[in-house]
């Protein structure tokens, strides 16, 4: 996987994880004490998030380490971003919900 591809897959697991928590770019910023344009940033794939940053995320968003970095369990070579936001979505979704998403998309196929 390329440098650009793991920034965005990183960003799309950030912000995957603070819309699941229902809180704006600018709440998480106070509480993890970086400004908007940075996560911004780091959410569009642009930059990678500090060392520092990733442990106030893990601290704020109430999560463990390896729900932030579980795309790591992915193979990188076959799964790109969008299967990886799919399945940040998917994976909060009611189960009731992601039965009838199977159906469609059995029906699709």
């Amino acid at each position: 996987m390329g440098y650009d591809a793991l920034k965005e897959l990183v960003g799309t697991i950030i912000k995957n994880l603070r819309e699941s928590k229902e809180m704006t770019q600018e709440s998480l910023c106070e509480l993890i004490d970086i400004n908007q344009g940075n996560l911004s940033n780091i959410e569009n794939g642009k930059n990678f998030p500090s060392f520092e940053t990733i442990c106030a995320l893990i601290e704020v968003l109430n999560i463990e380490p390896n729900e932030f970095f579980g795309f790591l369990k992915y193979n990188t070579n076959t799964k790109d971003a969008t299967d990886v936001e799919f399945l940040e979505h998917y994976k909060i979704l009611p189960k009731s919900v992601k039965l009838s998403l199977l159906d469609v998309v059995k029906h699709i196929k």
